[in-house]
Order: C-alpha cells, then sequence, then structure tokens
C-alpha cells in the first residue's frame, strides 16, 4: 500500500503526465503557405464615394514550411468588399480541399491593408480545427488574362490547432 509521500508524488506525477500529455496533444501547429489564384469579380457599385464588389477564385497551396501542412490543397474563395472614402473593407470565406476530400472552411476579415483569418470548420482529419492568423499578403499578380479576372499569389502564415 503507497503511504504519505509517496502516494503524494505518484498523485503529483500523475497530474503533471495528464498535463504533459493533453499540452502536448493540442500544441499550436504553425502553416506557411503560398496560394495561387485565379478568380473573378463583379461590381455592383461604383462611385467616388463607395464601391461595392464581390469576387470568386479557385486556386490551389503550397506549404513552404517543412511539416508540408495544407500542401496541395484545391480552394475555392467568395467574398465581399466595399471601399468607402478610400478605405477598404472585406470578408471572405474559403474552403480548401485535400487530396482525401477532406475540407477546412475558413474566414478572412480586412480593413485596408490589415485583416484577420479564422479556421471556422473541418471534415475528417480536420475536424475541430481551429487557429489562425494575420490574412495573406500578395506576392505576385498578373495581368489579367480576360476583362474582370484576376490572377494573384499570396502568402499566409498562422497557426492551427487540432483535438
Amino acid at each position: 500500500m503507497i503511504q504519505g509521500k509517496n502516494l503524494w508524488i505518484l498523485l503529483t506525477t500523475a497530474v503533471l503526465t495528464l498535463f504533459l500529455f493533453n499540452s502536448i496533444a493540442q500544441a499550436e501547429e504553425p502553416y506557411d503557405l503560398t496560394m495561387c489564384m485565379s478568380g473573378q469579380g463583379s461590381t455592383l457599385l461604383a462611385s467616388k464615394e463607395l464601391v461595392l464588389y464581390n469576387f470568386q477564385a479557385d486556386g490551389m497551396t503550397m506549404s513552404n514550411h517543412e511539416n508540408k501542412k495544407f500542401h496541395g490543397m484545391s480552394y475555392r474563395c467568395i467574398g465581399t468588399n466595399k471601399i468607402e472614402n478610400g478605405v477598404l473593407q472585406g470578408v471572405s470565406y474559403c474552403k480548401y480541399m485535400d487530396a482525401d476530400g477532406d475540407l477546412v472552411v475558413g474566414e478572412g476579415n480586412r480593413t485596408g491593408k490589415e485583416g484577420t483569418w479564422k479556421f471556422l470548420y473541418g471534415t475528417g482529419k480536420w475536424q475541430g480545427i481551429t487557429g489562425g492568423g494575420p490574412i495573406g499578403v500578395t506576392v505576385a499578380s498578373g495581368k489579367p488574362i480576360s476583362e474582370g479576372t484576376f490572377q494573384i499569389c499570396q502568402r499566409a502564415k498562422g497557426t492551427f490547432n487540432l483535438p
């Protein structure tokens, strides 16, 4: 039978082991992606004071991180932007699909050049995903291949957690 000091040491070790295991199991993982896309936009209103437009874009991700998380995912984004008195505000939603057909969905919010990205939903291996980071930064853009289209690459970094 374990008594006194030995019981205390055993219980403390058990609690610390559970805490450490839980911390490792839910540790944040980094992502660093280059995302290239092509899309189309539609303008609802374009005046000197106010511009309203939406867009849809499709693309693919390339991981720049050694963990290769999210590498080779296909994605589709939709969004709506408003430019009022020269200040851009926008929201976008993106659905990413990996080679197994599992999905990750996220939301981006932007004001001016600043903004945030957060994970909203996942299926399969991505179920319960949380995390995010700053919105992506455009690293390359091409001349529109057709009127009303755009072609850009963005780089995004952040962290995510899986249960």
